[in-house]
This record gives structure tokens, C-alpha cells and sequence, in this order.
């Protein structure tokens, strides 16, 4: 399966699902269902996608 922007950032940032979910303020699971596209990043509330892209110190554009 091909890699999500979203995790490419994560992984680019070298941290863990879970240290980025934290920091969200999401849970572990949230990040895993968009990293592998189980759920659409791109329909996710603004806050949530937000939060993640502050998470990940990047555009909201480089994940969706």
C-alpha cells in the first residue's frame, strides 16, 4: 500500500504514531485510520487537520 502524505511527514520527522497523536490531541488510532487512508484526511474537521499539521510543524496542504 502506498504511503499517505501524512505519514510520509510523520516519518520524516522521525516520531512515533503516538508521540504525534499526543501532540495533537488525537488518539493513536485517529492517526493510524488517515495515515493508511481508512478514514479521508480531507474530511476530517479543519481543527483536527490543524492540529495535526502544528503536530507535524507543516502546512496543512503538505497532508491532505
Amino acid at each position: 500500500m502506498a504511503k499517505t502524505n501524512l505519514q510520509k511527514k510523520r516519518q520524516e520527522a522521525k516520531l512515533s504514531q503516538s508521540q504525534r497523536a499526543k501532540k495533537a490531541g488525537i488518539s493513536v488510532r485517529t492517526l493510524q485510520h488517515y495515515e493508511v487512508g481508512y478514514h479521508d484526511i480531507r474530511k476530517a474537521a479543519v481543527e483536527t487537520v490543524l492540529a495535526i499539521a502544528e503536530a507535524l510543524e507543516c502546512d496543512i496542504k503538505e497532508i491532505i
